[in-house]
This record gives structure tokens, sequence and C-alpha cells, in this order.
């Protein structure tokens, strides 16, 4: 039986942060060595705001503020959560472009056909 580190952690979300290093130096190590390494991205990364009307914060990250967490050394960043809609479909467009162009996979569960034609979930499937 072959063994792995997977490494897990919460939300992560620095939009009313401007922290350049907001993670400490062994936090960073550790999700480095891991061989999966999660979390979840509490923000769409959109650098022009539209927030959709909702109510509670809209939240968003540029992708100066999404680089930061690539950084860390996450691979995997989990968008099923409340705020995934914050900037609309053009925030979720725009962050799935920006984790794809980082290699970073994404685990979600809603497919808009807009964006993923042909996938899983899509009209074709109803």
């Amino acid at each position: 039986m072959s063994r792995w580190r997977l490494v897990a952690a919460g939300d992560l979300c620095n939009a009313r942060v401007s922290q350049r290093q907001p993670f400490d130096e062994d936090l960073v190590a550790l999700v480095r060595s891991a061989d999966v390494s999660m979390a979840n991205l509490e923000a769409p990364i959109a650098n022009s705001e539209e927030p959709s009307i909702k109510s509670g914060p809209s939240l968003n990250l540029t992708a100066e503020q999404a680089t930061v967490l690539v950084g860390a050394g996450f691979r995997v960043f989990g968008l099923a959560n409340n705020h995934v809609f914050d900037q609309g479909l053009g925030g979720l467009s725009s962050t799935l472009a920006f984790l794809r162009s980082a290699a970073i996979h994404t685990v979600r569960r809603y497919r808009p056909p807009a964006l993923c034609s042909g996938a899983p979930g899509g009209p074709q499937d109803r």
C-alpha cells in the first residue's frame, strides 16, 4: 500500500487584507510538502467588480490577491460555496480562467452551460 499526504484547509479569502505574505512560512512548507493540498476559495477572482444582488457581503479577489493565495502552494480549490457567484457568471468565468492558468484544479458542482458546453450536468443531461 502506498502512502500519500493530504493537507486540507477551510476558507481562503484575502479580499480585505493587503498582506503580501499572509501565511506563516511553516504553513507554506507544510502545504507544499503535500501530495494533495486543497482549500475552499471563498471569493471569486475578478479584476473588475460587478457584484450580484444578494443579501450579505459580495466578495471579490483581484488577480494580484489570488496570486498570493496560489503562492501558498494549494493545488486544488473548492468553489462550491455561498460566494462563488458574488460577481455573477463573469466572476465565475474569470475565476476558472485564472485557476486554469495557474494549473490549479477545482472542485465544484455547478457547471454553467455557457462556460462548459458538453460538460456533464449541462442541458444535454436534463
